[in-house]
């Protein structure tokens, strides 16, 4: 699934995780999605990082919230991002798989 965001404004995502069965997953306690962006994906730090609870549950989903400041250093250019959820159980799933993370540039800009 293909991002892209405008660098240095405010994005808001819902994410809703289904099961195998099409029902409704819903994070536990200890639970966490993990959010991650890299320049290159099996090298270096994270670019920008999320971790999303429990507490993050709007509805059916879980906000993904991206602030201007998470943005604003990046570069105009391609990077890879991926969602990962892991269970209390210590079990790892991809639930959004590799895909590109784009920054756009802007013509306005925030006063």
């Amino acid at each position: 699934m293909k991002f892209e965001i405008v660098r240095g404004t405010t994005m808001t995502l819902l994410l809703t995780i289904k099961n195998e069965d099409e029902s409704i997953y819903t994070l536990k306690d200890g639970e966490k999605l993990i959010f991650g962006v890299k320049l290159e994906p099996e090298k270096g730090d994270y670019v920008l990082k999320k971790i999303i609870t429990p507490d993050d549950r709007c509805g059916d989903g879980y906000i993904i919230a991206l602030k201007p400041e998470d943005t604003q250093g990046l570069e105009f250019r391609d990077y890879r991002y991926d969602i990962g959820l892991q269970t209390v159980e210590g079990d790892y799933y991809m639930v959004v798989p590799f895909s590109p993370f784009i920054v756009e540039k802007a013509v306005t800009q925030r006063e």
